[in-house]
């Protein structure tokens, strides 16, 4: 993503794979790891799109991720994965498949939706 967007990716939060510190270590991919929640909106604060990139499995589909309320109350461009609980925010968010995911992300970053 951080390759085909031509943008940086910052990923707040804890990191488990080493195929993460693997990528991260390319240079246009930071991994910040785990900050505390009351700092939370000023990394956000300079997010151009926001992402949730999940993966399509048993546990994914019966989800409601509490971060597409904070980034839409942001105001943010967001682009994710179509898990059955963002369905309903179709108006007000990207839903991508994984084969379409960077080129959406470079459509939000092009043409930011209007605040």
């Amino acid at each position: 993503l951080a390759q085909t967007a031509g943008a940086s990716v910052v990923l707040v939060g804890p990191v488990h794979t080493e195929q993460a510190r693997r990528l991260a270590a390319r240079g246009c991919i930071f991994l910040l790891g785990t900050k505390p929640y009351s700092e939370l909106p000023g990394y956000l604060a300079h997010f151009s799109v926001c992402i949730l990139p999940f993966r399509d499995t048993e546990l994914t589909r019966a989800i409601d991720p509490v971060k597409i309320y904070e980034y839409l109350a942001a105001g943010k461009d967001v682009v994710a994965t179509p898990l059955p609980a963002l369905v309903q925010h179709a108006d007000f968010l990207v839903l991508s498949q994984p084969s379409e995911f960077c080129e959406s992300v470079r459509a939000a970053l092009r043409s930011p939706a209007p605040p």
